[in-house]
């Protein structure tokens, strides 16, 4: 049945756009509001918006649910949360990064929203804070967008696409360092062996790491208040990502032919096969994953169940991905469709071995083709959305 959705869109949302699309290709009625978006001077992202404005256009419109992604179309006061509560339009908010319980507090009436959540971790996180009506989503890819080009010849290249992340990790150390003063020594290397921890233990949860390894050096973290818990985790996962995606790709990179779209961090690992960034919303990364024989993904650590977008968009292209092993990757994708490494030198052989059988290489790329299409578009997550709360 059509259904009428109000759709908050942040305007550098990568999945935003495609969801729309999905939403529309199912038949619904979807008005965009595109989010304002701006910083504190702390760098943290804000979201600007006219409560006035939005009720007008709620029951100007009569919206059958509102969707955002990661709660946006929430406000601090709740004024919003009550205002859909009270016109019986259900809030549906689709985390595809980590969610922050503590952040939500009024902006979310639980018995009015349903949340969705990228990797099926957070679920017991969520029901411990007090949200009942949460679901895994995997992500997915818009085929529209993300397609095999005809007639191009794919390079005998490695190829990685991915940003370092070293502005978040920027952000995250002149917070803490804001909030936390002239940091003692203790203190310093209290991170760093949070960080080889969790390049060791991939699994394990950030802030758990932080409790294990703080106390050792004589750093009692109890009463650090939540906004400092959440970007000393933030810290850990993204630095201890960024190593390990340095560690990998500077390693395939002494082996085999490779190139790297992302930022300039990248050029002092792969130099001249160094691209600079791919850009998202057109066609630049869809080339890029046309371009190369074979693609390498490495996860961050704040996936610990979940596989990232990358194998959906790259597959949707018809390239061959070698990806990190997740809990999730077997509920999504057979071993004949899209084959997992371990460590770096399971990487290096497997990218020797694919690379000289060629065939196999492609008839594997054509099965995560196939699959990616029957299952894994937007088109396909907005039916299961609509599924759960409309059936």
């Amino acid at each position: 049945m059509r259904k009428k959705i109000f759709f908050f869109l942040k305007p550098s949302g990568l999945m935003d756009r495609d969801t729309v699309a999905g939403f529309r290709e199912e038949g619904h009625d979807v008005r965009v509001h595109t989010l304002r978006m701006g910083q504190t001077r702390q760098g943290h992202e804000v979201q600007f918006f006219s409560t006035k404005d939005i009720i007008e256009t709620l029951d100007s419109f009569r919206p059958d649910m509102i969707f955002s992604f990661n709660g946006f179309g929430l406000d601090k006061n709740g004024i919003l949360a009550r205002a859909y509560e009270s016109r019986g339009i259900p809030f549906v908010t689709w985390f595809v990064d980590m969610p922050q319980p503590a952040d939500l507090g009024t902006n979310f009436v639980a018995g009015n929203s349903y949340i969705f959540v990228f990797d099926r971790i957070y679920i017991s996180l969520l029901n411990e804070a007090g949200f009942n009506r949460i679901d895994y989503l995997p992500l997915a890819t818009n085929p529209h967008r993300f397609r095999n080009i005809n007639g191009v010849v794919r390079r005998d290249t490695v190829c990685f696409v991915g940003e370092s992340d070293y502005k978040t990790i920027q952000y995250a150390i002149r917070n803490i360092g804001e909030m936390v003063g002239t940091a003692a020594p203790a203190f310093l290397d209290a991170m760093d062996a949070s960080i080889t921890q969790q390049i060791r233990m991939p699994e394990n949860d950030a802030w758990s790491i932080v409790t294990d390894v703080f106390p050792r050096y004589g750093q009692d973290v109890s009463g650090y208040p939540e906004v400092l818990k959440n970007l000393i985790a933030a810290f850990i996962e993204r630095e201890a990502s960024l190593r390990q995606r340095l560690a990998i790709i500077s390693g395939v990179a002494k082996r085999f032919n490779t190139v790297v779209y992302g930022d300039d961090l990248w050029a002092n690992v792969v130099s001249d096969g160094f691209r600079g960034r791919a850009h998202y919303f057109n066609d630049e990364i869809v080339e890029a994953y046309n371009a190369s024989s074979i693609y390498v993904n490495v996860s961050k650590y704040q996936l610990k169940q979940a596989i990232n977008q990358r194998p959906f968009d790259i597959s949707a292209c018809g390239g061959f991905v070698l990806t990190d092993e997740r809990a999730d990757l077997r509920t999504l994708f057979t071993e004949r469709e899209i084959i997992s490494y371990a460590t770096l030198d399971d990487l290096v052989d497997k990218i020797a071995y694919y690379r000289e059988h060629e065939k196999t290489r492609t008839a594997i790329a054509h099965r995560a083709r196939t699959r990616v299409l029957a299952d894994h578009t937007y088109q396909c997550r907005s039916r299961t959305i609509m599924m759960r709360l409309f059936q």
